[in-house]
């Protein structure tokens, strides 16, 4: 189901016992080969079983949705300046249709929500290898930003979270563990008792050790970055884990291989407060971060332009601004056309 919507409806009627036996068939073909999707039925067939355990706000499809993020969202998420978060968790789809029977179906997807405690959005855009059904991890809520979005959300522990824009972090359901996609600054309150994880898709975890830092694990880097700010870490590759301490740099390469230096990390983490910082970077490596911290498709006309080496820090500047300034940087002129900005050479027609 990796690249599967969850049909809520069609998943109803199966349950229910309704539809034609061909219907019928092929739903049963689909949950046979999918953990997940059996995972869900199961659920959905206890729910079933025990009417009395669904909350009564399930009568109403909106409430339904409202009391179930009530009871998992206990966390607080905040916008950061005017960068409007897509913070909530992800509601089914179906929730958007009008036919008849769509209160009974969101009761479902909720009570899927309220007992197994995760979400198809989760399985579906972020999710380690799963060999086993005993292995997908209880959720209790999902957090995502867009391109041009960032957010800062406090954990139940009072650990604070900023996330970048196009990240996703899903919290577990138990234990002080997270699941991130993207990037994200952690400022950790340390309990030695109870460890804090972060981890990433390929299984790269950092663990506190009573700290604040930034792990930076886009699919495009092929790579997982831990800048460690205070404190110190545990990072672990596929290797023995190594412990990183203040102004320490770990990247873990796509093998699981941990390479270590010093360095001023206050760079790789001023993001969180709005300054997006840029240290003799090549243009081709710096596209991907301006189009996704302004929501914009920035491109170059000329190869030439691709190795040019960029350094600035734009502080919290609309993209207009920002591209202004990188084009009077590497002495290019930037043209804008809808949601595309292409940067030519000034020696360009």
């Amino acid at each position: 189901m990796a690249n599967e919507e969850i049909d809520w409806a069609e998943l109803d009627r199966y349950v229910a016992g309704e539809g034609s036996p061909q219907e019928r068939e092929m739903m049963r073909r689909r949950i046979q080969a999918s953990p997940e999707l059996a995972a869900i039925v199961d659920t959905m067939r206890s729910a079933h079983r025990a009417p009395a355990e669904m909350p009564d706000a399930m009568a109403d499809a909106d409430a339904a949705w409202r009391s179930l993020s009530a009871r998992l969202d206990s966390d607080v998420a905040r916008p950061t300046r005017r960068h409007a978060p897509a913070l909530t968790l992800l509601p089914p789809k179906t929730r958007a249709h009008r036919a008849s029977g769509l209160n009974r179906i969101t009761g479902w997807a909720a009570a899927v929500l309220l007992i197994a405690g995760a979400t198809y959005a989760s399985w579906r855009e972020f999710r380690p290898p799963v060999r086993s059904q005993a292995q997908v991890p209880a959720i209790r809520a999902v957090y995502a930003t867009a391109r041009g979005e960032r957010a800062t959300v406090e954990l139940r522990d009072g650990t604070l979270v900023s996330l970048a824009p196009e990240t996703e972090m899903r919290v577990a359901a138990a234990g002080r563990q997270v699941y991130l996609s993207g990037e994200a600054v952690f400022s950790v309150t340390h309990d030695p008792t109870h460890a804090f994880r972060v981890i990433a898709p390929n299984g790269v975890t950092v663990q506190d050790i009573g700290t604040k830092f930034d792990i930076r694990d886009y699919q495009a880097d092929h790579a997982v970055r831990v800048a460690v700010a205070e404190g110190s870490v545990s990072l672990r590759g596929s290797a023995q884990p190594v412990i990183l301490e203040r102004g320490t740099l770990g990247i873990v390469d796509s093998t699981g291989h941990a390479e270590i230096t010093r360095a001023p990390v206050d760079g790789y983490l001023a993001w969180s407060q709005g300054h997006l910082t840029f240290t003799n970077a090549r243009m081709a490596d710096v596209l991907p971060e301006l189009s996704r911290w302004f929501d914009v498709d920035v491109r170059l006309a000329s190869p030439q332009l691709a190795d040019e080496r960029l350094t600035v820090t734009l502080n919290d500047v609309p993209a207009n601004i920002a591209l202004d300034v990188i084009a009077r940087a590497l002495d290019a002129r930037a043209v804008r056309s809808g949601q595309s900005v292409t940067l030519y050479p000034r020696t360009s027609p």
